[in-house]
Parts: structure tokens; C-alpha cells; sequence
């Protein structure tokens, strides 16, 4: 599950460009992991919803080029 956000969410924090971040960060939140890996240029957390593993992802990369 990948949430679309701003990687510097101290300009955009609270506004609808990081609603995807933070749609990651509430799921994380009741799953009751963190969101810190590192993996494929995003951070990541494992987490098991509806007996299946789910990936939660923040990509970290600048997607708007």
C-alpha cells in the first residue's frame, strides 16, 4: 500500500499534498508498526491486515519530474 506525500513534510504537513502520508501513517498507526525501513527508496513497515502481509510504503523519492 503506498501512500503518495511530500518527502519534506515541513512545508507541505497538514495540507492535501501529503493526505497519502498520512493515510500511511494512521494505518501504521492501528497496525501498530512503524513506518522506518529503508527499502527501495521509500520508508516501510510489515504489517498482517485481512491474513495477508501488506508492505506500507512513503516513497522518498521526487515523483513530479
Amino acid at each position: 500500500m503506498v501512500g503518495a506525500g511530500q518527502s519534506r513534510p515541513w512545508i507541505y504537513l497538514w495540507t492535501p499534498h501529503n493526505v497519502g502520508f498520512m493515510a500511511i501513517d494512521r494505518i501504521a498507526q492501528q497496525e501498530g508498526v512503524v513506518v522506518q525501513n529503508r527499502r527501495c527508496k521509500a520508508a516501510t513497515a510489515t504489517c498482517r491486515m485481512a491474513g495477508r502481509e501488506v508492505v506500507l510504503a512513503k516513497p522518498g523519492d521526487v515523483y513530479e519530474r
